[in-house]
């Protein structure tokens, strides 16, 4: 929706009357600008929400487009303002009015973590193509940072280095015409939403030099028999890996060294009655979510008696 609603000197216009996107009757009664803020008065101050304001010279350029869902809104005074980077115009200055209907903000902005990877979600907006998350660590005074922007409405975001324990990562998210339905340009952004990384959730676990290991015994070999080792290391620094078997030794015959991984022969064999056994050995680093498994295959060899 268009609507050219006066041609104006600045600072101040007449009051103009218009008709609100629900119909309703409004009123803009005044434009200023002072000390690095642009004003609006319009009763009553919802008038114009949903709407954008562009600033036109007379030879059709728009030096600046005031989207209303971005205002400070003071209702009790009937009055929007913005804050403007520079001077936007002049005592004189002959400027055309434009309100116009503003592309949504993605709304239903969701996040996940899974394997150090953020998934954010995010409603389709109408009129929309494309869209971009931002991700900001830090508090309100940190910088909100740009991720690229997809055609989609979901989006993907590994921090470099891996996921901060105990940090919060704030996202919002916001779209883009491609300049049919709407002017190209970003809508207003979403509300924000944070997601708090507990100790537990970014901890990685151990990771075993190989999934499967394979050691092979004479069926007389000594009790504290070393058949070979299982090693793991720990990704995050400071975490210590210690190991334990967890499934396949029901005969007890064999045992590993909590330490250092030394899978040890604890009893005797006999190739006539089992001549192979299939163990799984769990690397732990002591914290939640932090095991991981490997499987050692022992093979028995006849000895002749």
């Amino acid at each position: 929706m268009e609507q050219l609603v006066s041609l104006l000197t600045l600072q101040r216009i007449p009051p103009a009357s218009f008709t609100d996107a629900n119909s309703a009757s409004a009123s803009l009664q005044r434009i200023e600008w002072a000390s690095g803020t642009v004003k609006v008065k319009v009763s009553p101050h919802t008038g114009l929400a949903g709407q954008v304001m562009d600033f036109i010279e007379l030879d059709g350029s728009v030096p600046l487009s005031l989207n209303i869902d971005d205002a400070t809104i003071d209702a009790a005074n009937h009055t929007l303002s913005w804050t403007v980077s520079e001077q936007p115009w002049h005592d004189g200055d002959k400027l055309m009015l434009r309100i116009r209907e503003a592309l949504s903000a993605p709304e239903d902005v969701s996040v996940s973590l899974s394997g150090g990877t953020y998934t954010i979600s995010w409603s389709a907006v109408t009129g929309a193509t494309d869209y971009r998350a931002q991700y900001r660590t830090g508090g309100s005074e940190a910088e909100w940072t740009d991720l690229d922007a997809t055609t989609g409405t979901s989006q993907t975001f590994s921090p470099e280095g891996g996921v901060a324990c105990s940090t919060t990562y704030e996202f919002r998210v916001q779209a883009r015409s491609d300049g049919t339905t709407y002017p190209a340009e970003w809508s207003p952004l979403s509300e924000s939403i944070s997601h708090t990384n507990s100790a537990g959730a970014c901890n990685r676990p151990p990771v075993f030099t190989s999934s499967s290991y394979s050691f092979s015994v004479a069926e007389n070999a000594a009790d504290w028999t070393i058949l070979g080792i299982v090693s793991a290391s720990d990704p995050d620094d400071g975490d210590s890996v210690t190991y334990r078997i967890t499934a396949g030794n029901e005969t007890r015959l064999f045992r590993v060294d909590l330490n250092r991984g030394d899978i040890i022969l604890r009893g005797a064999l006999d190739y006539e009655t089992t001549s192979s056994y299939t163990l799984t050995v769990e690397a732990r680093d002591g914290k939640a979510g932090g095991t991981s498994s490997a499987t050692v295959e022992i093979t028995i060899t006849d000895v002749a008696e």
